[in-house]
């Protein structure tokens, strides 16, 4: 096994409900790619979960909980704009953990050109 080469995780919180999911999921995907792009080890639950709970059916705070554990493995959270409580929510859990939050692609390039 060699190296791994990606060094930073990101934990992308995106809108999951509103406007509505498959056009977030669309979204979400292209934007994860990008990320993946700049050499980073995407978290997505909004993607992982999207299709988990076509198959089985899970709570809202089930879901919500569950996600938040990859928050304590990323190095950063990046945000895709939308209405999302569930996104609030886990900035919330980020600041507290004093892990860095960002909206700006190019505020996170930055920022992992300081990690290298």
């Amino acid at each position: 096994m060699t190296e791994s080469k990606l060094k930073t995780w990101i934990f992308l919180g995106t809108p999951y409900s509103s406007p509505s999911p498959g056009e977030n999921i669309h979204e979400t995907l292209k934007l994860s790619n990008v990320l993946m792009d700049l050499g980073c080890f995407v978290i997505c639950p909004t993607i992982i979960c999207h299709y988990q709970d076509l198959l089985c059916k899970r709570s809202y705070d089930y879901w919500l909980n569950y996600t938040m554990e990859g928050i304590y493995r990323c190095d950063a959270y990046f945000y895709r704009n939308g209405k999302s409580s569930g996104v609030e929510k886990e900035i919330q859990l980020t600041k507290s953990l004093d892990k860095p939050v960002f909206n700006d692609i190019l505020e996170l390039i930055k920022w992992l050109k300081t990690r290298q």
